[in-house]
């Protein structure tokens, strides 16, 4: 498993969904590269705690999001819970970048998505660790179609494939 963004649904094999915004052929508008040095700053201290405290690979290769047990949903939650705290700071730091001089409009949804994300990410771990297979379940399903999202506001607000953020994410 490649490290990306530790949420469940990343590690579930979240599957594209909606078409990117920009097409085949395209040029991909670019962030402002001060406020992009800032953003990378944020998510690359983010993703080194991430990191630090998950494990890897997913130890529970035969967990099933959409029919979980519920006395593997514990197990699972535990695995995720210490990612907890960057969800809970992420959107807060995100704010305090305030707005880039280009593609505000782009970041400004990539931000909204982002704290969405993290949210939803919260509340599926609290699920997991409650064994609360129907909120897990449906936590999953947000997180599906949020993850895509995040990915097509990624483009929209300019962020370079390259970025450190493109692990943070998605």
């Amino acid at each position: 498993m490649t490290r990306h963004k530790i949420t469940l649904a990343a590690v579930l094999a979240i599957a594209a969904g909606s078409a990117a915004a920009c097409g085949p052929g395209q040029p991909r508008a670019a962030m402002n590269q001060a406020f992009l040095h800032r953003l990378n700053r944020v998510c690359t201290a983010d993703f080194a705690v991430m990191i630090n405290t998950s494990k890897d690979p997913f130890p529970y290769p035969d967990f099933k999001p959409d029919d979980p047990q519920p006395g593997m949903l514990p197990k699972v939650g535990r695995f995720f819970e210490p990612n907890v705290a960057v969800w809970q700071r992420l959107p807060g730091q995100l704010g305090t970048l305030g707005e880039p001089p280009t593609l505000a409009a782009g970041w400004d949804r990539l931000r909204q998505l982002e704290a969405k994300s993290n949210a939803n990410g919260i509340r599926q771990v609290h699920a997991a660790l409650a064994g609360d297979a129907r909120t897990f379940t449906a936590t999953y399903h947000i997180a599906h179609t949020t993850y895509q999202q995040v990915q097509d506001a990624e483009q929209q607000a300019g962020l370079p494939a390259s970025s450190p953020c493109q692990k943070v994410f998605s």
